[in-house]
């Protein structure tokens, strides 16, 4: 999906630390040929409640994020998002 999109310089994709390492390197990968970056969201640990989880990726939503990749069931900590 993320060779779809037509990134560039500037352009940002947004993901969690919580990502399944595979996706990580197709999203990597996909930055670097398109000159685009690649911000990882910092999720809290442990997490008491959604919301902590839904302000920290709200808060790294900025004007150039082009696609925000968020896995349902986190891939360290087998968390249902």
């Amino acid at each position: 999906m993320s060779r779809s999109l037509r990134l560039g310089s500037g352009d940002e994709i947004l993901t969690t630390d919580q990502a399944y390492q595979g996706v990580v390197n197709s999203l990597h990968y996909e930055c670097v040929r398109s000159d685009a970056a690649l911000k990882t969201v910092s999720l809290p640990w442990p997490t008491v409640d959604e919301s902590q989880i839904v302000n920290a990726v709200k808060s790294s939503f900025g004007p150039r994020v082009r696609l925000a990749v968020c896995d349902h069931v986190t891939s360290h900590g087998a968390i249902v998002m």
